[in-house]
């Protein structure tokens, strides 16, 4: 059941309380209050799907950054880093066609991460900059995301496998969800099923988004070569 209709069977309930004058009216109305802010987010329905694996063939070498489609059967595109560095590049390739349609360069840093990456912009028809940095949060992780003069915030909580992508502007206002459907406990390679629910950003950037978020989770530091 949607929280939507939840919040109309409530509703019903709370007007005839109302006119029975029962004490149910005590109890309806901080339960609406706080499912009418979800409501927004649960019962929004998502554009597209992807599946993203992240494989390492060592605990050093990243082997592949794969966007998948919903059944995983055919590769949509893929980041492809060029080695490890104080400055690392990582372009996101599209499949077949093999164009770059994003590219992002990671900031070695012992404390947090910060990324700089640009993308191809199927709205505007130009390659646009963008700044993903982390934010401390003493409990999960916590991102923003610069791009297009607006912020965006990709935050995880400890302990959950979601990590969602919200106007900052506009909390309860979700534009793409990440759910970590696997990981491997020797290699640490992990799998996620994304959700995107508008158009307000272009793709690529929350592949690009979720790259920088796995750096961090996987705990794959961005060390210099010797």
């Amino acid at each position: 059941m949607c929280v939507y209709d939840i919040i109309q069977f409530l509703h019903g309930n709370f007007v005839l309380s109302v006119a029975k004058n029962l004490p149910m009216v005590k109890v309806v109305i901080p339960v609406l209050v706080l499912l009418s802010i979800s409501v927004s987010i649960e019962c929004r329905r998502n554009l597209r799907d992807y599946i993203v694996s992240h494989e390492y063939s060592s605990g050093l070498t990243r082997e592949e950054f794969s966007v998948y489609d919903p059944v995983a059967n055919s590769l949509l595109c893929r980041l492809e880093t060029s080695g490890y560095s104080y400055n690392r590049y990582t372009n996101l390739v599209m499949y077949p066609s093999y164009q770059t349609i994003g590219l992002i360069r990671d900031v070695w840093s012992p404390f947090s991460y910060q990324g700089y990456f640009n993308v191809l912009d199927d709205e505007l028809n130009q390659w646009m900059s963008g700044y993903i940095f982390q934010r401390y949060r003493p409990q999960g992780f916590r991102l923003s995301i610069e791009y297009g003069g607006h912020v965006y915030i990709m935050e995880n909580r400890l302990g959950s496998l979601i990590t969602d992508i919200r106007d900052e502007q506009k909390p309860n206002y979700l534009l793409t969800r990440f759910q970590q459907t696997y990981t491997d406990p020797l290699t640490g390679s992990m799998k996620y099923a994304v959700k995107v629910f508008t158009n307000d950003l272009p793709d690529p950037i929350y592949m690009m988004a979720l790259y920088a978020y796995d750096s961090i989770a996987s705990k794959k530091k961005l060390k210099p070569k010797p």
